[in-house]
């Protein structure tokens, strides 16, 4: 099953990252990040995470939210202990705008990374 099919039979936040462009030694792998253990998202209201045991609003900007986040959820060894999947909106840079219907960050924390080959690598990578 290719991990978009899993990506659209997840329920709940995902995210899936396709290296589908570029040139061809770079564009080689496809991440897809699913079932976090704490979803953070910021807008222009304010910044919540939310987890298994609940959601909780914190008062204060979203990078420092972000470090707070690596803080209690500390990254693991690649892909395996999961890691730290997320999206900035053009908006975060432009905080005087008028404001979007969608959040400035999104950042999801999971315990585990699925990885696959892309299929679009004609040579592996060299050191």
């Amino acid at each position: 099953m290719s991990l978009f099919a899993e990506l659209l039979a997840t329920r709940g936040p995902a995210a899936l990252l396709e290296s589908t462009g570029g040139a061809p030694s770079l564009a080689r792998l496809s991440i897809l990040a699913r079932h976090p253990r704490a979803l953070l998202v910021a807008g222009r209201d304010g910044v919540r995470v939310d987890t298994g045991s609940g959601s909780r609003s914190l008062a204060c900007d979203p990078v420092s939210a972000l470090r707070l986040l690596l803080r209690e959820i500390p990254a693991g060894r690649w892909p395996d202990e999961g890691g730290l999947v997320g999206a900035l909106a053009y908006d975060f840079a432009r905080p005087h705008r008028p404001p979007a219907a969608t959040p400035l960050l999104v950042v999801m924390a999971v315990d585990r990374l699925e990885v696959a080959e892309s299929g679009l690598a004609a040579t592996p990578p060299t050191a």
